[in-house]
């Protein structure tokens, strides 16, 4: 799934995306969600251009990816501010009923949001990235930023071989500071 490529990286502006997710099966799933370029296809691989959230096959790990022309620089989503790396686990749904909705077991919230050099505080440009709605590591490596293409908001999934999974996002937020 991919939009249109309206979303621009700027080193002078806010920029925020925050979604939910949820997978049956996750050792067998690659899956991205973020920022890309919409020729992006193929889940399996980290896209040529993104800011955003990779899990890959036979891992358990989600990384906050951000890559230009198929360079990139990742790190590990962590559990708090200075934990481990979060350990993406499989999900059920409980039966929902005609008045109540049920969120998947063992979703998780994943967010991102650019805070420009010298605002609120940072030096450089920081990626500040957020696990269920906690901030839990500042990503200021910046070298391999998107910086020249706009980006699509996608969202993409697959399996190797013939397994098969269920991918359940709930929401997707995004929000870009227009005005300084």
């Amino acid at each position: 799934l991919s939009g249109k490529e309206v979303w621009n990286y700027n080193a002078n502006k806010q920029w925020w995306y925050e979604t939910r997710i949820a997978m049956t099966d996750v050792t067998e799933a690659n899956i991205f969600v973020g920022f890309a370029d919409n020729a992006f296809v193929d889940p399996a691989t980290v896209p040529t251009d993104c800011i955003g959230f990779s899990h890959l096959e036979d891992t358990t790990t989600i990384q906050f990816v951000i890559s230009k022309d198929g360079t990139s620089t990742s790190t590990n989503v962590l559990s708090t501010s200075g934990g481990s790396a979060i350990t993406f686990a499989d999900s059920t749904v409980a039966t929902q009923s005609a008045t109540v909705g049920q969120i998947p077991s063992n979703s998780v919230r994943l967010g991102f949001r650019f805070i420009p050099a010298g605002q609120e505080g940072v030096t450089t440009g920081t990626y500040r990235v957020y696990y269920n709605g906690n901030p839990v590591l500042d990503q200021t490596t910046l070298t391999y930023v998107p910086d020249d293409i706009g980006l699509a908001v996608v969202m993409g999934t697959n399996t190797k071989g013939t397994t098969t999974t269920n991918a359940m996002i709930d929401y997707v937020k995004v929000l870009g500071e227009r005005v300084v």
